[in-house]
Parts: C-alpha cells; sequence; structure tokens
C-alpha cells in the first residue's frame, strides 16, 4: 500500500518528467523496493532526488488510500475468477518458492491495514538499508558513485539508517524436489469450466551468471529495502565512451 499511494501521489510530476525525455517506475518485492529511471543523463540526478524527497517525506493522502485499498482488495478477490491455466502458474511458483503469500494471506492482512499504520511504516520500512548497484552504459566511475551517494545522503538524513546484516541479505530461492519422487496439488476452479494441468520438472541445481544489459545505455543500482534502476541517456557530439 505505501508504493500503491506513493505512485498515485507522483503521477503528475512523473508525467511532466516524461514531458521532458524522462522516467521512473518504483514497485515493491518481498525483499525491498525497486526503482527505475530512465532517460537524459543530464536532467537524470535531479530526476533522481526529487522522487527520493518525495519518497522520505511521503504521507498518504487518507482519501486516495481508501480507494487504492479497495482496488487492491477487489484485485485479490478477483484472482479465483482468473482462468485455470494462470492459476496452474501461480500455484506452481507459490508451492516451490521458499517464502511467499497466498492471496487469502493477503487479503487477511490488508483488512487491518489503515493509512495511519502505512505512514508509520515508512521509516521502518528505512530504518535499515543495504544498498548494491550496478551502473550500465555512458557513465563514468565517479558519476555512478556519485548516483548512490545521493540514495545514502537522502536516507541517512530522513532516517538514520542501520546497515542490513547479512543474515537478512535473502535470495529467493526455490525448494528442491527429491530425487525420484512425484508431487501432485489439485485445486477446484468454481467459476470456469475449462481445467488445466501443469507438469513441472526439476533438473537438479545449475549455476550461471547471471548479466542482466539493457539496449540502451543505462545504469542499475539495486538495494534491499531500495532498488535503483538508471537508463542515462547523452546529448552530446562526442563518440560514446564505454565502460564495464
Amino acid at each position: 500500500m505505501f508504493m500503491s499511494t506513493f505512485r498515485d501521489a507522483l503521477n503528475e510530476y512523473a508525467y511532466d518528467a516524461e514531458l521532458a525525455g524522462l522516467g521512473y517506475s518504483i514497485s515493491s518485492t518481498k525483499h525491498g523496493v525497486n526503482l527505475y529511471l530512465r532517460g537524459y543523463s543530464q536532467k537524470q540526478v535531479v530526476l533522481l532526488e526529487k522522487v527520493l524527497e518525495a519518497m522520505v517525506s511521503f504521507k498518504p493522502n487518507p482519501d486516495r488510500f481508501m480507494v487504492l485499498k479497495e482496488n487492491y482488495e477487489r484485485g485479490l478477490k478477483n484472482f479465483r475468477m482468473e482462468q485455470p491455466h494462470q492459476h496452474a502458474v501461480y500455484y506452481d511458483s507459490l508451492l516451490l518458492a521458499q517464502q511467499a503469500w497466498e492471496k487469502r494471506e493477503l487479503l487477511d492482512a490488508l483488512a487491518n491495514i489503515t493509512v495511519e499504520k502505512v505512514e508509520a511504516f515508512i521509516p521502518e520500512l528505512f530504518s535499515s538499508v543495504h544498498i548494491e548497484g550496478l551502473v550500465h552504459g555512458n557513465v563514468t566511475e565517479e558519476q555512478a558513485l556519485g548516483m548512490v551517494r545521493i540514495v545514502e545522503d537522502k536516507l541517512e538524513e530522513a532516517f538514520t539508517p542501520m546497515t542490513l546484516p547479512p543474515s537478512l541479505l535473502r535470495k529467493d530461492r526455490e525448494i528442491a524436489l527429491n530425487p525420484g519422487t512425484n508431487n501432485r496439488y489439485v485445486v477446484t476452479n468454481d467459476v470456469h469450466k475449462s481445467s488445466c494441468v501443469e507438469n513441472y520438472y526439476q533438473q537438479g541445481t545449475q549455476v550461471r551468471n547471471i548479466i542482466a544489459f539493457y539496449l540502451s545505455n543505462s545504469t542499475y543500482l539495486q538495494i534491499p529495502n531500495l532498488s535503483l534502476d538508471f537508463c542515462p541517456h547523452f546529448l552530446s557530439e562526442h563518440p560514446r565512451q564505454r565502460h564495464p
């Protein structure tokens, strides 16, 4: 609800930024917050500062909170009316995830959420942070580190956060099925008459290097409790310089 109300409050500012060749998106995960920015590098730092300043001082509007809460509740309730193949994919990932929340659990939790609780939750969310970053594209090391320092400074000024302990730096993990076993999970869809069967075969552990890249110049910063992506586009007559 924090992310929903915050995105809603910044809609007007985001529109003006789009007209100036800039843009952003912000979303929540079970580990924190993801913030992605794109646009011309000359003004991207300004956008970053504006979004962070709005986020650390944000107070949700009670009227908009109720509207957004009702919309979210309606979406959770309408899940039962989705097609069986969508339910199959959902329950597959839910059963194999080490940590996940079922739609009914989210509905139960939503019933007790108030605008006052959301407002009190914001400083709690940022009381302990861990920042990870990747800068990709036509950006110098100094510029990349400067973006991270902006994030650190804004959070420290508002919340004086502690460093997130290593034990809480959890990554998404999937449950390993025992070799030679067969498991079945059956769910009845009481809305649609059609059916769906999804077969899942686990092939064992794989170790791979995960490489994230963008076709355009981009900058990526990740912060469990706050994740940031930036896509700078330079307006310059000079040839592009590429930095690893």
